[in-house]
């Protein structure tokens, strides 16, 4: 969890997304929802700037206590998908701002059953 009062100006934030059962365009159609249609809603919202750097696949292996290690390779399957986006120079009304937009978009669309919002900053002095 993060504090209001610790809120960064610059960092990244990311989306997390879990289908709402399994069809095989919902990984394209989440991919290409969160690479345009995210940033552009949140850029017409609040003015708020989302670079994508990053797109991943969440996979759930379907493991049973009887299967080996070997037996549940390749049973994986894809059961969301999560995005990586940078933002910069957002002062603390513009962040809440974007919060509540990511989350309402989050929240409307039908395909996703679940998602989580996070945010990253760099470490202190590690970075700099």
């Amino acid at each position: 969890m993060i504090f209001v009062e610790d809120i960064p100006e610059s960092g990244l934030i990311i989306v997390s997304v879990l289908f709402n059962g399994y069809k095989h365009n919902f990984q394209n159609d989440s991919r290409r929802d969160l690479l345009k249609r995210l940033p552009n809603h949140v850029k017409e919202k609040c003015g708020v700037q989302l670079v994508p750097i990053q797109f991943s696949l969440i996979r759930s292996i379907e493991r049973t206590p009887d299967m080996s290690e070997k037996q549940s390779i390749g049973r994986a399957r894809t059961v969301g998908v999560e995005y990586r986006y940078r933002f910069e120079h957002v002062e603390k009304k513009g962040f809440e701002e974007m919060y509540k937009e990511v989350r309402n978009y989050c929240s409307q669309t039908s395909i996703w059953r679940d998602y989580d919002i996070m945010f990253a900053d760099y470490v202190g002095e590690i970075n700099e």
